[in-house]
């Protein structure tokens, strides 16, 4: 009896489709957004001011950042390791080799532990991310409202290595920098 891989790898091409599709609604919102701003009533004469930042830049800058890098970088390797076990266990299955009890139950142990270390991780890193996204989602605001900012996109958004949101842009509307700044004065 040979054992199912239940275990898959994402292709390029399978990261590049499912980010796209993620992606389409928030292009379509941001095209409503911009359509909506752009048929207002001439009546309303102010320009809508539009700036971006890089969240993730700006959470890896902010003093409590640190932690959840870490957290991060410590899940990353933890799982990559028995996802590489899951794999090798999963390549013997697909070649036709049939697996020993043993290491069929190997297999569906570390699928489990797998799936409970990334858990594990999860909450770590959502407890350690949490205040730490507040207080950037604080600063973005605080430097908004100071500059009259209308609409602040991110410039990373979607996607597991993030896609770039904001294809141009002239030189100023990036204000990761100012939000970055305001850390220090906390």
């Amino acid at each position: 009896m040979a054992l199912r891989c239940s275990y898959s790898s994402h292709e390029t091409g399978g990261r590049l489709y499912d980010a796209m599709k993620r992606l389409t609604p928030l292009i379509l919102a941001i095209a409503v957004i911009l359509g909506v701003t752009s048929t207002t009533p001439s009546a309303q004469t102010s320009d809508t001011r539009v700036v971006f930042i890089n969240s993730q830049a700006a959470i890896a800058a902010h003093p409590l950042g640190t932690e959840v890098s870490r957290i991060e970088e410590q899940a990353r390797a933890e799982t990559s390791e028995i996802a590489q076990s899951i794999e090798q266990l999963a390549a013997r299955a697909r070649a036709g080799e049939e697996l020993t009890p043993e290491e069929q139950e190997r297999y569906q142990t570390l699928v489990t532990t797998l799936q409970t270390v990334q858990q594990r991780y999860e909450q770590q890193f959502n407890e350690a991310a949490g205040p730490v996204i507040e207080a950037v989602n604080q600063a973005i605001a605080q430097v908004a409202a100071q500059n009259g900012y209308d609409i602040v996109l991110d410039s990373v958004a979607a996607g597991p290595q993030g896609t770039n949101l904001v294809v141009y842009a002239v030189d100023g509307l990036d204000i990761t920098d100012q939000v970055i700044a305001t850390f220090g004065a906390e």
